[in-house]
């Protein structure tokens, strides 16, 4: 029998534009969040990124927010775009907890 994974952060359904830059490699990716919590998000990307490779998110929004994580999952999505997870740093935390409390969504229900 397989064994369940259960997130130790709720994700909550938000879609925002954003940049997904590799910090080992000159790659940088365009695309869409997914889902987004304190411990990180799921996102679609036109170009994808290393399994385990230190990146660097930029969220466009009013001011665009930087944070920082590791590429946690890889998978394809429909058509030629990426699915990705991100893992955010710990380091984040106050920073993410803001984000989600600026778009109202700190209390919703979700998650994938």
């Amino acid at each position: 029998m397989a064994t369940r994974h259960y997130r130790t952060h709720e994700r909550f359904l938000v879609k925002l534009p954003l940049t997904v830059t590799s910090l080992q490699r000159s790659v940088s990716a365009l695309g869409t969040t997914c889902d987004l919590g304190l411990g990180g998000t799921a996102c679609e990307l036109n170009v994808p990124l290393r399994l385990g490779e230190p990146v660097q998110l930029v969220l466009s929004l009013d001011v665009p927010r930087v944070m920082s994580g590791k590429v946690a999952w890889v998978a394809w999505a429909e058509g030629s775009a990426v699915r990705m997870g991100v893992r955010f740093s710990r380091e984040d935390a106050d920073e993410l907890s803001d984000i989600l409390d600026t778009l109202g969504v700190s209390h919703a229900k979700v998650g994938t």
